[in-house]
């Protein structure tokens, strides 16, 4: 993948909220219009509807995109890719259904506002599970560490793990006991450094420049929580 097509896939974190709030907020003017039409009441809703095919269409497309540069859960990908387009064909059809222009839209068009509905949330639930693991509703953040664990006066040979397009370089890094691992963000997201087996420990979110320093002390696996995909190892070679 060449570096344009890279960063236009970049783009899906941002884009991907556009069509659920277009959505949302349109199928619930239309739920609603018997109560509160009047004068624009349909062309706002119009409107609506054909902002939501366009950034749909678009997150879709970049959502495609930046499938490919991650090793993903495939089941959740999946399911998300697939109720991904299934969101945006929909908003096209009760696009059209809306204007009248095809007679089976139009009649089809009441039934399918709720159905969209659902099926937004359920594909937002799925992206959720690709970038925060699947017990993200339900799982309480764990403690973080937001100071260095390095004590006062500890001399210790030092490494550096930097973090940057989604990957925690080296993600395999042989040290001893006693030495001083500084991780770095060099990404434009923030990220986070977290024990992964039992979640002992964590960095705390590291915006874009932060970094953080540990010390280390036995073979660790770690990922960033944020991101599950991002993975590290530390390995004692003593």
């Amino acid at each position: 993948m060449d570096i344009t097509s890279f960063n236009v896939a970049r783009l899906h974190p941002v884009l991907v909220h556009l069509p659920i709030g277009f959505l949302i907020l349109t199928l619930l003017l239309d739920l609603l219009r018997k109560k509160f039409s009047g004068p624009g009441y349909e062309e706002s809703i119009r409107i609506g509807l054909l902002a939501s095919v366009v950034s749909s269409f678009l997150t879709v497309i970049t959502g495609l995109m930046l499938a490919e540069q991650g090793s993903y859960d495939q089941s959740s990908l999946a399911l998300h890719r697939g109720l991904g387009i299934a969101t945006a064909i929909l908003s096209l059809i009760l696009y059209l259904g809306h204007t009248e222009k095809i007679s089976l839209f139009k009649r089809l068009y009441s039934f399918l506002v709720p159905v969209t509905l659902v099926v937004v949330g359920v594909a937002g639930h799925f992206g959720g599970t690709l970038t925060h693991g699947p017990d993200y509703l339900f799982t309480a953040p764990i403690d973080t560490i937001k100071e260095s664990e390095i004590p006062d006066g500890k001399v210790a040979s030092g490494h550096v793990v930097e973090i940057k397009q989604f990957k925690f370089v080296p993600d395999l890094l042989e040290v001893k006991t006693g030495d001083t691992i500084t991780f770095i963000n060099k990404d434009f997201m923030a990220h986070d450094v977290t024990e992964e087996i039992n979640k002992s420990w964590a960095s705390g979110t590291l915006a874009a420049g932060d970094s953080w320093s540990m010390i280390a002390r036995e073979d660790v696996d770690y990922f960033c929580s944020l991101h599950i995909v991002m993975k590290g190892k530390i390995r004692i070679t003593n």
